[in-house]
């Protein structure tokens, strides 16, 4: 009789939440909140009938048995409760949309937020600033450090922050150290650096009789001479985050050549320019007898293996594949000049002469992809349209069939997942729709219909910065805060005062 009657209650206790939890889909943290306390409520009362069934002992046990006997009954009340719960609090996580506040959403009453960086983040609150993790706890506390924030929204990901006296406002004057993503200090025993600067992983110090000092993460130093900064600050950048174990560095004789971590020469300096290795393979430079500049390609052991034959300096290697440009333009009254993508063995790929619109620019190939402003280029050649390309990832093309234009954030790929806006519609109203794909997989992770601006994902955290603004946010105002992979807010920044 007992056990029927459990049997009972708990169906009718599952059944009550369950249809709490589905009632509807993408409900916000209000009303999966509702549904909770509702459940809750259903299992008070299922713990009061319980205990009238159990609360009966029979007298003639001992009272070492009932005690037993209670704690039983209990925890199986409990059992029942907690696995109630988790399932209306699952169904109604399972209904969230992109846009949707999770239910466990963090509130932080801060005024201003900033990108993910290796799993923490600064924000800031007037003019004091802390570090939070993923989850919207503090690293550090507000006015223990003076966070110098503008180097967090270049897409940075080597985990090191600047750190300026706490009542300065000027990098050059007011620098103080460094502190890394878990809030502890980089230690730097050299305390006569002079100007630094972020370099991909690294931190580069300009030392003393032509020396670079380079810094990770954890402190570690490497001392490379003869090193100078030349060229566009991006290809040191790209350089680094390649993790390339090589340095390069500049000989008296102002010729390039490249060191390991050592400061020990690997490749002599006899080239006339030189970039750093990406993907086992770097650009060099050498003048001809008639002072002409010719590029080529050279491995890490120093051999060439794409001959120094391009006028035009070729891009690094990404997936395979580099970017060079001929001298000859597409057309005579065009500006655009013919390119083509080479593998490692210099042989050509792609050519544009072969494209039905050679002066299309791309970007590096991506996974198998490179990318223009409103079409995609694959390895064989094939410019497939970014409608045809979209619905590839399950992207239904009548929304986007009117769609005016289209951005590849391509720049901050990560684990093979990228972030794509374009143009599209719901009935006559048009706004950005916002998609996050997985490369490899070739599925849409989230599809957002909303006026936002969405950062990078940082890698580590797995959270991206957003402002959200329009409809869909009460007058029109702001919401700032973060997403996971799914579009969801995880961490919401508090509104400011009216006052």
């Amino acid at each position: 009789m007992k056990l029927t009657t459990i049997l009972m209650i708990t169906m009718v206790l599952a059944c009550h939440c369950t249809l709490n939890a589905q009632s509807k889909t993408g409900r916000k943290i209000e009303k999966v909140g509702k549904d909770v306390d509702e459940a809750n409520d259903a299992l008070n009362k299922g713990k009061e009938l319980f205990k009238d069934i159990f609360g009966k002992k029979n007298k003639k046990k001992s009272k070492n048995t009932k005690a037993s006997e209670s704690e039983q009954n209990q925890e199986a009340i409990d059992r029942i409760e907690e696995d109630q719960g988790n399932k209306a609090r699952e169904e109604g996580q399972q209904g969230l949309k992109p846009g949707d506040v999770h239910p466990d959403a963090v509130l932080l009453e801060v005024d201003q937020l900033s990108s993910f960086n290796d799993g923490a983040a600064i924000v800031k609150k007037g003019m004091s600033t802390a570090l939070i993790d993923s989850k919207g706890e503090f690293i550090t506390e507000f006015n223990a450090y003076n966070f110098l924030g503008q180097y967090m929204e270049e897409g940075l990901q080597n985990g090191i922050f600047t750190v300026l006296d706490l009542n300065s406002t000027s990098s050059e004057r007011g620098f103080k150290g460094f502190v890394d993503s878990g809030g502890k200090e980089i230690s730097l025993p050299d305390k006569s650096y002079g100007t630094w600067r972020h370099l991909g992983k690294y931190l580069t110090f300009k030392g003393q009789e032509n020396t670079t000092v380079f810094y990770d993460k954890t402190g570690r130093k490497f001392i490379i001479s003869g090193y100078q900064h030349i060229g566009n600050e991006t290809m040191y950048l790209r350089g680094y985050q390649q993790n390339s174990p090589l340095f390069l560095f500049r000989a008296q004789n102002s010729k390039f050549g490249y060191k390991n971590s050592k400061d020990v020469v690997i490749i002599q300096p006899t080239w006339d320019e030189a970039n750093y290795f990406s993907e086992g393979a770097a650009v060099v430079g050498k003048k001809n007898e008639f002072g002409e500049m010719k590029y080529g390609f050279i491995d890490a052991t120093g051999k060439t293996i794409v001959p120094l034959s391009f006028t035009n300096k070729p891009d690094d290697f990404s997936d395979g594949l580099a970017k060079v440009v001929s001298t000859e333009r597409t057309c005579s009254s065009c500006a655009q000049k013919h390119y083509g993508y080479i593998n490692k063995n210099g042989e050509f790929v792609i050519n544009s002469k072969n494209l039905e619109h050679p002066g299309m620019a791309f970007s590096p190939f991506f996974n198998g992809y490179a990318f223009s402003n409103i079409t995609v280029l694959d390895k064989k050649g094939n410019v497939i349209s970014y409608q045809d390309f979209l619905s590839g990832f399950g992207i239904s093309r009548e929304i986007m069939h009117r769609s005016a234009g289209v951005q590849w954030n391509y720049k901050y790929i990560y684990d093979n997942k990228m972030m794509v806006s374009f143009k599209g519609s719901e009935g006559h109203t048009y706004k950005w729709y916002h998609a996050l794909l997985d490369l490899n997989t070739k599925e849409t992770l989230f599809l957002w219909y909303a006026d936002a601006k969405i950062g990078p994902f940082d890698p580590i955290s797995g959270l991206a910065l957003v402002e959200e603004y329009g409809e869909k946010v009460r007058n029109n105002r702001k919401r700032v805060g973060y997403i996971n992979e799914d579009g969801v807010f995880m961490i919401i920044k508090g509104e400011a005062s009216k006052w």
